[in-house]
């Protein structure tokens, strides 16, 4: 009965971390496995996202340096932020997938729905960033 128990504590930790992350919710506890890693790595990718939209509207509507220097320590901040509630920083959260590769990959590929959503999100930042680097502003 105790090996049944474990599995589902899990899931529900897992669960309580990604609400927390999508709710805003307080500090949680990261327990360091694949669901958690993508959580907040999809939380991560939305909001330097926002972040990235937020930036190519200011560059197109002509904002000073001096602003964008500004928004940029703000979104700098939010970011580290999600790490923080979520118990770890992102140096450790880039250490763990490096170290949890397999891992990582086996659970990716058993769960297509937020791999996608991985990849839609690095295709996004991707085309943001090239925009904004058209405008040739650091």
């Amino acid at each position: 009965m105790t090996t049944r128990a474990a599995p589902r504590l899990r899931s529900t930790r897992r669960l309580a971390l990604a609400l927390a992350l999508l709710l805003g919710g307080a500090s949680a506890a990261w327990g360091m496995d694949p669901a958690g890693y993508v959580a907040l790595e999809i939380a991560a990718r939305e909001a330097t996202v926002r972040q990235l939209e937020a930036r190519l509207a200011r560059l197109q509507a002509g904002t000073t340096l001096e602003r964008e220097l500004a928004a940029a320590d703000a979104d700098q901040r939010e970011v580290a932020r999600l790490f923080e509630r979520a118990g770890t920083t992102p140096g450790r959260h880039a250490a763990w997938a490096t170290t949890h590769r397999a891992e990582l990959e086996a659970w990716l590929a058993a769960h297509p729905e937020p791999a996608r959503r991985l990849e839609a999100l690095a295709a996004r930042i991707r085309e943001l960033a090239q925009r904004i680097d058209a405008h040739g502003r650091p």
